[in-house]
């Protein structure tokens, strides 16, 4: 007997909502508007959508006038407004715009299953002052090569798509190296081969949380990425990409660069005040709480679905 009977997954997915590596985020999600209002949640069916538009299209969703949709996993950041109009509401991570458009609202990239499942580390306990550990992809060029004596080469910076694939290439051709952690110390800075081919996924939890600065760059696609709100969720100060202007991001602690070249500057100064410090690890925790936690995305739902049935 499945926990949610009005929660299913729809699409082409290898598995249920229930294997995916956001499960612990979306159960307590659904756990909360139940808990709010039995009645109300029952009387919606909720369907889960993993599918990047960038890889393929949307799939012809059935919807129905009380069907919620949860889309997650589209790094293309789509918006197709037709297709969701099939549906009451819609809840799409990867969201580029300040608001909701239509019925589609923002939804947060909630992390994994082990991130949720990690203790919260005291920031003075934490032995890691710099952590990164992820995929060296195109996406990623500017931040591979600020750790490179290739820093100062032009371009800079590398903006363009097809600019950035090109120095990606240049780059994996002329730098072997692949680990950066002397670039400050007490560091673990290293670049694997593809998603989740680092770390087995409980051991990068580990790591993230015994961090006090955790590096956040682009995702193989999109600006945004998955670590940053794993990072939130577990006290790190958080160094990113400068992200869209929706509500996850638009007055977080987040320390938003322009440049990946400005990292050295901007890790060693924090580094250096211990005091700074925790008080963005207060920062983030609290941002975490009220703004990106399962609970504090249910409440806004719960909030949506209950002006529905009005």
């Amino acid at each position: 007997m499945p926990l949610f009977p009005n929660v299913s997954s729809v699409g082409d997915t290898p598995n249920t909502w229930e294997g995916s590596l956001e499960s612990s985020y979306l159960r307590e999600f659904f756990l909360t508007i139940q808990r709010l209002n039995p009645s109300l949640f029952s009387s919606f069916e909720f369907e889960i959508l993993h599918l990047n538009t960038a890889h393929r299209n949307l799939t012809d969703v059935a919807g129905g006038p009380k069907k919620v949709l949860v889309w997650l996993s589209d790094e293309a950041s789509s918006v197709p407004i037709e297709a969701c109009k099939k549906y009451a509401a819609v809840f799409k991570s990867y969201w580029l715009n300040a608001g909701p458009i239509g019925n589609i609202y923002p939804f947060p990239l909630c992390g994994s299953n082990e991130v949720h499942a990690t203790p919260i580390v005291p920031m003075r306990e934490r032995t890691t002052s710099v952590f990164f550990s992820g995929n060296f992809c195109p996406n990623r060029a500017e931040f591979f090569r600020a750790f490179t004596k290739f820093a100062w080469v032009p371009p800079f910076p590398v903006n363009a798509y097809p600019i950035r694939r090109v120095y990606y290439e240049f780059l994996r051709y002329m730098v072997n190296q692949r680990d950066f952690s002397c670039s400050f110390a007490d560091s673990s800075i290293s670049f694997t081969g593809g998603f989740r081919k680092g770390l087995p996924p409980a051991e990068f939890a580990k790591a993230l949380a015994n961090s006090k600065i955790a590096l956040c760059p682009e995702g193989f696609r999109s600006t945004e990425t998955i670590r940053a709100f794993e990072a939130l969720r577990l006290g790190c100060v958080v160094i990113s990409p400068r992200m869209p202007p929706n509500k996850f991001y638009h007055g977080s602690p987040l320390i938003q660069v322009h440049s990946w070249l400005e990292i050295n500057k901007i890790a060693s100064s924090l580094i250096a005040d211990q005091e700074m410090l925790q008080n963005l690890h207060y920062a983030s925790l609290e941002w975490w709480q009220k703004i990106c936690s399962a609970k504090a995305t249910a409440l806004e739902a719960y909030q949506i679905l209950a002006r529905l049935v009005d």
